[in-house]
C-alpha cells in the first residue's frame, strides 16, 4: 500500500510537455490520484495515512514555502486539484499526532480561508506540538490568535536543554520566524538550523545565536506584554 501511494505522488510530480493535450492528461491524472489519496485517509495504517496527507498537500498547495522559517519561494499559484481542503481538514483530526501536524502543513499551504478556521480549531488540540504548529502557521495569515501558544513555547524553549529535545532548533527556528512575521520586528538574522549545518565549526556559534535570539525575545515580551501585531 505504501508503494502505491509513492507511485501516485510521483505521477503527480512528473514533468510533462506543455501541450494542451498533455496538460489535460496531467490534470486528469492528478484528479484520479487525489481521489485515491482521499480514500487512503481512512486506511488503518497510520503511515499510509501520513503518505496520503503528504500527497494531498502537493496537489492542494498554492504556495511553496521552505525550511523552518517557511520562506515563500516565488508567487502563489493554482493548485493541481481544487476542492481538497475539506479532506485536509478531516486529516487534521487524525488520531495520530504526526499525521495531524502533517495535515496542518498541508492546510497552511492551501492559502484557503477554510484552512484558517481549522488552524484555529487546532489551538484546542490536546497535543502541545499540534497547538504550536497551528499557532505558527496562523502567523502566515497575519492571524495572532495563537500568540499565547507561541509565547508558552518560548518559555519552554528557554527552560529546557536542547540536548533533551531533538527538534529543539526546528521549533526555535519556526518560533522566531513567527514572531518576526506577526510582530513586524527583528532582532537580527535567524541562522540555519544547526542540525542542518555541514560545517561543524559553525555549530557552536549558531547555537549561541539561537540562545541570544530566544533570550532577547523573552526580554522584549517582558517589556511589551501587551504588544500588538504588525
Amino acid at each position: 500500500m505504501r508503494r502505491l501511494i509513492l507511485i501516485l505522488i510521483c505521477l503527480v510530480l512528473l514533468p510533462v510537455p506543455a501541450s494542451t493535450e498533455s496538460q489535460d492528461s496531467e490534470a486528469a491524472e492528478a484528479k484520479e490520484s487525489a481521489a485515491l489519496l482521499c480514500k487512503l485517509l481512512k486506511d488503518p495504517d497510520e503511515q499510509v495515512r501520513w503518505q496520503a496527507i503528504h500527497g494531498l498537500r502537493m496537489l492542494a498547495r498554492r504556495t511553496n514555502r521552505m525550511g523552518g522559517k517557511r520562506i515563500e519561494q516565488g508567487p502563489e499559484f493554482a493548485p493541481e486539484v481544487e476542492g481538497l481542503v475539506p479532506h485536509l481538514v478531516s486529516a487534521a483530526n487524525d488520531k495520530v499526532e504526526s499525521n495531524r501536524i502533517c495535515a496542518l502543513y498541508a492546510l497552511a499551504d492551501t492559502r484557503d480561508p477554510l484552512a484558517v478556521l481549522e488552524l484555529r480549531n487546532r489551538l484546542e488540540d490536546p497535543s502541545e506540538k499540534v497547538r504550536f504548529h497551528a499557532a505558527c502557521f496562523l502567523t502566515e495569515y497575519q492571524d495572532a490568535s495563537g500568540m499565547p501558544e507561541i509565547r508558552d513555547a518560548l518559555d519552554r524553549l528557554i527552560r529546557i536543554d536542547p540536548i533533551d529535545d531533538f527538534i529543539y532548533y526546528c521549533d526555535a527556528e519556526m518560533l522566531l520566524a513567527s514572531f518576526e512575521r506577526i510582530i513586524g520586528k527583528s532582532f537580527g538574522e535567524i541562522p540555519l538550523n544547526p542540525s542542518l549545518c555541514s560545517d561543524t565549526r559553525e555549530i557552536p556559534w549558531i547555537e549561541e545565536r539561537y540562545d541570544t535570539l530566544l533570550d532577547t525575545w523573552a526580554e522584549w515580551w517582558a517589556w511589551e506584554p501587551e504588544a500588538t501585531v504588525n
